[in-house]
Order: C-alpha cells, then structure tokens, then sequence
C-alpha cells in the first residue's frame, strides 16, 4: 500500500487491525450461525406439508408468533455479546495481511448474500401462504417492513464491505 492511503496515526492503525482481527475471528460463528439457519429453513421447507395438514390456521399462526418471539429473544442476545465483544477489542494486537482482510470480507459478503436470500424468501414464502390460511395476510402486513429494514441493514453492511474490499484489494 502507498504511504499516502495509510492513516497517519498509529493508534488508528492499530484500531483498525484490531477490528479487522475481531471480525475474522467472529467469521467463522457467522458462517456457523447462517448455516444452522439454512438447515432449518430447509427442515421447514420438508415438513411444512404435512406440518399445515395437522394444524389448524390459528395454530399455525401461534406457532408462527412463538417462533418470531424466539428468534426476537435470540437478535437481542446476539446483540448484547456484540456488544460485550467491544470490551476485548483493545486486547487484542493482531495484525492481518492485506489478503486476510480481502478474504474475511469476501466472507462476510457471502454471509450477508445468504441473509438477503432468507429475507427474502420468508417474506415471499409467508405472502404465498396468505392466500391458503386466513390471518397470516396480518403477520405479513406487520411484519413485512421489518423484513424489509433488515434488507436494508444488510445491503448496507454488504456496501460497506465492497467500500473495504475496494481499498484493500488497490495493492493486493
């Protein structure tokens, strides 16, 4: 890298490498995390059948409300040890090579494609199923546009991404 695109300051730099080194290590749990997701939308996708022949649509919708509190409760938990991360990042003096950080956010990339692609097909899959039970038309309209913001959330880390990408990847 040319000296001119380098922060001045060595604190700076050190931030940086230590965040960088703090999102290669959460790396491999975000993947973890994606495909445990995957696995379950594809166990839903394969029970889902019989699953709607042995309940009714309340029951469904119950069961879709238990669900949605529970994956609530798991988004806050994420958070807070997010936040508890914060804590350790000044511990740790790491420092990643240029290609590491290129393939930490290819990485992440990958990861916020794969989120995108759920949002997606939740909100998809639950807009089809609006016409086969009645009240789900409701989960869709409340839920919707917080689907919708984590679209958004995740097209903008996804931009952030490419932004970092774009200035490692000048000198690699």
């Amino acid at each position: 890298m040319s000296d001119e695109k380098l922060p001045s300051h060595p604190q700076a730099i050190s931030k940086i490498e230590s965040r960088v080194t703090l999102t290669g290590l959460l790396a491999p749990l975000v993947i973890a995390l994606n495909s445990v997701g995957i696995i379950c939308c594809i166990y839903i996708f394969f029970t889902q059948s019989s699953t709607l022949h042995k309940l009714s649509g309340a029951d469904l919708i119950e069961e879709i409300k238990e669900n949605f509190e529970t994956f609530q409760q798991l988004d806050v938990d994420t958070r807070a040890t997010a936040d508890k991360v914060h804590f350790f990042e000044p511990t740790l003096n790491v420092k990643l090579s240029q290609r590491a950080v290129l393939e930490i956010t290819e990485s992440m990339q990958t990861t916020e494609k794969n989120a995108q692609l759920f949002l997606r097909l939740l909100k998809v899959n639950m807009y089809n199923l609006t016409s086969y039970m009645p009240g789900i038309a409701a989960w869709y309209e409340i839920n919707s546009p917080a689907i919708d913001l984590a679209i958004a959330r995740s097209r903008s880390r996804e931009l952030k991404l490419l932004t970092i990408r774009a200035y490692y990847a000048e000198d690699a």
